[in-house]
């Protein structure tokens, strides 16, 4: 699936307009989950906003400068995800937002979820606050089931030989 097709799948995602939702986006290496996370926030978070406005594009901005406030990144380092930050995770979620009336969570590495961590983060995804969206990012379905089945799944495919413009034995050797 060409990135201009993710996009606009997950365009349609946001016009759907939820009170609160939990997603999972998942794909290989080759993918950058984060990039696509922080694309989908982007048109939650300027969905009712006019493009031509300096309003939205000092939200652009600043989101891909990682210092929109009611955006948050959580282990952009892949790293094993402490039972401590999904508590402060689970309790930033129930504060107000500060600058736009919805929140985004980004949790990155969520395949590195310990099991006491898992349950912890699951109570949240059940019963999410009013306007509060998570965004949970793994590179395997190595989860629990129950995650899975509380989240929203897009499966987000790297650019094949043809979109990059290269030959099969080019993409293989330099794999993907």
């Amino acid at each position: 699936m060409k990135s201009s097709e993710i996009l606009e799948k997950l365009k349609n995602e946001a016009e759907q307009d939820k009170k609160s939702a939990s997603y999972l986006f998942y794909g290989d290496k080759r993918v950058d989950l984060l990039f696509y996370a922080l694309e989908f926030s982007k048109i939650i978070m300027t969905l009712r906003i006019d493009k031509n406005s300096e309003e939205y594009g000092s939200i652009i901005k600043r989101i891909e400068n990682f210092q929109y406030p009611d955006i948050e990144v959580i282990n952009r380092k892949n790293e094993n995800i402490k039972i401590d930050e999904v508590r402060e995770l689970i309790y930033d979620a129930i504060e107000s937002a500060y600058s736009s009336p919805k929140k985004i969570f980004i949790l990155c590495g969520i395949e590195n979820l310990r099991k006491e961590s898992s349950n912890a983060l699951l109570k949240i995804l059940e019963e999410p606050p009013k306007d509060v969206y998570f965004i949970l990012l793994a590179r395997s379905l190595n989860i629990i089931s129950t995650i899975k089945s509380r989240t929203i799944k897009f499966h987000l495919e790297g650019a094949g030989n043809e979109e990059l413009g290269v030959s099969k034995e080019i993409y293989y050797f330099f794999d993907g």
